[in-house]
């Protein structure tokens, strides 16, 4: 039995999150049964991952405020022991609802109550940690989210760790890992970790709005360099009244696509409704509507003169490594435009800078680099053919992200293969 301040009309229901399955802990019952609830007291108040206790996080006619007057509501006890029991057998916690008609329906697949430790170098640091706990809260009540940097929590009992770029070594240093996710679509800062653990599963920030982001991102470059769009921000700063003869348009414009996987291909679908010409290299031939196909090095110089901006989402890989350098620059018509989504590895900084100078780029716009952030005194900050922007071309925001490892936790706890990795 639960006991809300009211009866509950047979449509409605409370949301019990049962922690684990065990002797109820309030009022008086003789023989307290596992759906005995302790009423209105938040989670991560009193869960500690190894009682067995039963736990009420949330009402959806209360807003979590705890009950008084407490009434007896009859529920198919029998169900609601079966979830309970598969609850203890799995050492995890469900999300059920008890409704006034006596059903019980489960709402939410089993967390187990782990830590997950974080580490937010990127995305606004320690001051930011308030905002990740909150959206876990609301979506993976079960997890104990930390700083990463918190002395208080033991090594052996972080479960899982969220990333961008940690120290080489740390990861390493946390023996029962089941898994580690990259915070960004990337996982490079990671990976070169000499001494990471490798039979730990390394999961990238694949969420579904990724792509779209994405094509949005690479479409908004295009347009900025056929628009000269850093010229007319300098303009803008100067108070300067820059007026200049309008370039291209989409429908003379050819765009090539270094890498034609989920996002090459989400940029491309992005860029055919304006007009543009679009083709694509890749390592095997790709099966496009629109996008002509360019495969291997005896067709890569084919497709880097048919371009007239060329847009990097390639892969990090060994062979891509510097990729974006004076040898293929050389192989360009003067005057391309150039967008870097992929990898900071990919390119020689320097020489794009040289290219811009040259005229061999007419534009840049690049949103990765090998050092993140980008030192204050780097000279891209200040090149009037550049416009550099924080690797945000398919960063989700955070809620977005914490849905994303919640969703992918519940799997792994499940026994699942996980993707991305």
């Amino acid at each position: 039995y639960v006991c809300p301040s009211s009866p509950i009309p047979p449509s409605e229901g409370i949301t019990l999150y049962v922690a684990a399955a065990g002797p109820g802990m309030f009022f008086d019952a003789p023989e307290p049964i596992p759906g005995t609830a302790m009423i209105g007291v938040p989670l991560s108040a009193i869960h500690d991952g190894t009682s067995n206790t039963i736990l009420v996080l949330e009402s959806g006619r209360t807003n979590g405020v705890p009950w008084t007057s407490p009434q007896e509501l009859t529920v198919d006890i029998d169900e609601a022991i079966d979830v309970l029991r598969e609850a203890q057998t799995n050492h995890a916690g469900v999300r059920m609802t008890l409704f006034g008609d006596g059903s019980v329906r489960t709402m939410s697949q089993p967390i187990d109550a782990k830590t997950l430790r974080a580490l937010f170098t990127r995305d606004g640091g320690e001051a930011a940690m308030p905002d990740w706990q909150r959206h876990f809260a609301d979506l993976a009540p079960a997890l104990d989210v930390r700083w990463w940097d918190d002395a208080t929590v033991d090594p052996a009992a972080v479960r899982y760790a969220l990333v961008w770029d940690p120290e080489p070594g740390r990861l390493g240093a946390y023996p029962n890992l089941a898994a580690i996710f990259g915070s960004g679509a990337g996982v490079d800062f990671i990976a070169c970790d000499p001494d990471l653990p490798r039979h730990v599963p390394l999961v990238r920030m694949a969420t579904p709005g990724a792509a779209q982001r994405m094509g949005e991102f690479v479409a908004w470059a295009v347009l900025s360099l056929m628009k000269e769009a850093r010229r007319i921000a300098i303009a803008q700063a100067e108070r300067r009244w820059d007026a200049f003869e309008p370039g291209r348009i989409a429908t003379t414009t050819t765009v090539g696509i270094m890498g034609l996987g989920h996002m090459g291909a989400a940029a491309a679908q992005m860029l055919q409704p304006m007009g543009f010409e679009v083709i694509g290299w890749s390592r095997t031939r790709k099966n496009l509507p629109g996008v002509r196909s360019f495969v291997g090095e005896e067709e890569r110089d084919a497709f880097l003169r048919a371009s007239d901006i060329l847009v990097c989402l390639l892969p990090a890989t060994p062979e891509t490594q510097g990729i974006l350098a004076k040898p293929l620059f050389d192989r360009l018509r003067d005057g391309t435009g150039l967008i870097n989504v992929g990898r900071g590895s990919q390119q020689k900084i320097e020489d794009i800078l040289a290219a811009l100078d040259s005229g061999r780029l007419s534009g840049a716009v690049i949103d990765v680099f090998e050092q993140e952030p980008l030192p204050s005194d780097h000279p891209a900050w200040t090149h009037p053919k550049l416009l550099v922007t924080p690797h945000v071309a398919s960063l989700p925001p955070r809620r977005e992200r914490v849905e994303h490892v919640a969703r992918l936790i519940a799997a792994l706890e499940r026994g699942e293969a996980l993707p991305n990795t």
